[in-house]
């Protein structure tokens, strides 16, 4: 005589649920990972900058005063 029980398979929304949660995680981790390298990024640049800035002061101040003139 033959089983008439079902097989259980797994649901098709259960992987699409894991794929977009993967996704998720990626997004947000590459996101992350991005605005602190812009975050180093800037760092750098805004001590160059400063570091420029302070080394000649003179300089800087009157290219200021030239330009408002």
């Amino acid at each position: 005589m033959r089983s008439w029980r079902f097989k259980e398979e797994r649901s098709p929304f259960l992987s699409h649920a894991v794929s977009g949660s993967v996704s998720v995680v990626s997004i947000v981790m590459y996101s992350i990972l991005i605005m602190l390298n812009l975050v180093t990024a800037a760092r750098i640049l805004h001590a160059a900058m400063l570091f420029n800035v302070l080394h000649s002061p003179m300089s800087f101040l009157d290219t200021i005063l030239q330009e408002g003139l």
